[in-house]
């Protein structure tokens, strides 16, 4: 509408790695993520990082950390199909003293039964693990935001072995790219270049919503972009709406 395109500074969806797994990896009948994002803040931390300051980031660790749990929720059941949230709610969340969060336990419903659960906070070491549960399988990765080896995504499969009743089968592959230039930071920053030189003004009129050509591809994939990161934010409005509510349920 006004011309522009809205992208957040969120890097792994930009990831060979992230594509991959999203395209070759899912399982239709995944209906639940369990996900884990945290790292141990020290003194100077909690001192003066903006956010652990309500005058920097009062949204805390559900802002920083919580973002990146509720996106690859997004995203997997985006693909699936079921991508809108339905409600939030935090059960638990331990706050300082100015009422930042700094360790929280979330749950975000999703349509037809799919849910999240995440925790996020700086009270505890370096975790990032996602793990996808579908019927009968599922999916684990150690590194889903931060890549350890940028070259290689690695996949933890756990189902039941059906020639063998009660035996449990355990499965790791490792996907290797043959390409690991550039980082996803560069990703991330070439796909905003590139999406917002798709956006121009028609030069031969006074139009301020024209696309340059007929790009339908970009169109679509802004307009993707875009949405995710504003039904991102309003989970996050959501779940901070329900700390503000002892723990309540709210509609996203």
């Amino acid at each position: 509408k006004y011309n522009r395109y809205l992208q957040d500074g969120t890097m792994f969806p930009h990831c060979h790695r992230t594509k991959r797994l999203l395209e070759e990896n899912l399982d239709p009948t995944m209906n639940r993520l369990e996900v884990s994002f945290s790292f141990l803040g020290d003194d100077d931390f909690f001192q003066n990082d903006i956010r652990a300051r309500a005058d920097g980031d009062p949204l805390g660790c559900i802002g920083d950390l919580g973002w990146y749990c509720v996106r690859i929720a997004l995203l997997v059941f985006g693909k699936l199909g079921y991508g809108k949230a339905q409600t939030a709610q935090v059960p638990h969340c331990q706050r300082n003293r100015h009422g930042v969060p700094l360790d929280a336990t979330c749950i975000v419903h999703f349509q037809e039964g799919r849910v999240l659960v995440f925790h996020c906070g700086f009270l505890t070491p370096l975790r990032q693990t996602a793990v996808l549960c579908g019927k009968g399988k599922s999916v684990r990765i150690d590194d889903f935001v931060l890549p350890v080896e940028t070259p290689e995504l690695e996949l933890h499969s756990t189902d039941m072995d059906e020639s063998m009743p009660w035996s449990i089968r355990l499965e790791k592959e490792r996907i290797t790219f043959s390409e690991t230039k550039p980082v996803q930071q560069v990703l991330m920053w070439r796909t905003f270049a590139r999406l917002s030189k798709a956006i121009m003004m028609d030069s031969t009129s006074t139009s301020t919503t024209c696309w340059e050509g007929n790009d339908t591809e970009s169109i679509e994939e802004a307009n993707h972009l875009a949405e995710i990161t504003v039904q991102n934010q309003q989970i996050m409005d959501a779940l901070m709406k329900s700390i503000a509510e002892d723990g309540s349920k709210v509609p996203v």
